[in-house]
């Protein structure tokens, strides 16, 4: 039965929206923490101990010297958003943008966990509700969209991403603007197994 198998698409969601860069903006995130070490030591989502901070903090360091990150992953051309988030084009990542893309893609405790804090927990929940438990990952997750909005690639014409949900949904038409850190992947054959 299709019925059965299928969620009503306006209960589905991709996030709520965040900015992190102008006070003034109604949907600005005050960070909870100082900084992204504070955050990841501290929060009460999920937390990493101090020695794998300083492994990470390592790790990152010895990356920012590989010639791969000194020359392929510069940033790019944005135009106000290189102003909006104090990043010429040009620049290095900068090793607290490593770490953050390091947690997301090494770390799937913490991605599951600060993903569920940029997503809504029940239809009804309000902005704000999202909003003060976003502020205990806005450094994070500020850095994360920092990393791939401004060293990220635009997909070319004819290139697919796939991405896996947990319920089938039916659209009669797509157009994704993500607002939460979500994994996409090019190889089809990953997804089916």
């Amino acid at each position: 039965d299709p019925a059965s198998l299928t969620q009503d698409v306006f209960s589905y969601g991709f996030g709520v929206r965040f900015s992190y860069w102008i006070p003034q903006w109604p949907d600005f995130v005050q960070p909870q923490y100082a900084d992204l070490r504070s955050e990841l030591i501290e929060n009460d989502i999920y937390r990493i101990s101090k020695f794998e901070w300083d492994l990470l903090q390592h790790r990152a360091a010895v990356w920012m010297q590989t010639n791969h990150a000194l020359y392929e992953y510069l940033s790019k051309f944005k135009g106000s958003g290189n102003s909006l988030m104090k990043m010429k084009p040009g620049s290095h990542l900068t090793i607290h943008h490593i770490i953050a893309l390091y947690t997301y893609t090494n770390y799937p405790n913490i991605r599951i966990s600060f993903q569920k804090a940029c997503l809504r927990t029940t239809p009804n929940e309000t902005f704000v509700s999202v909003l003060k438990r976003h502020e205990k990952i806005a450094n994070w997750a500020r850095l994360l969209y920092e990393a791939v909005y401004l060293f990220g690639n635009r997909m070319k014409p004819g290139e697919k991403y796939y991405h896996i949900l947990r319920s089938k949904i039916m659209l009669s038409k797509f157009s994704a603007n993500l607002s939460c850190p979500t994994t996409m992947i090019s190889n089809r054959k990953i997804v089916n197994n």
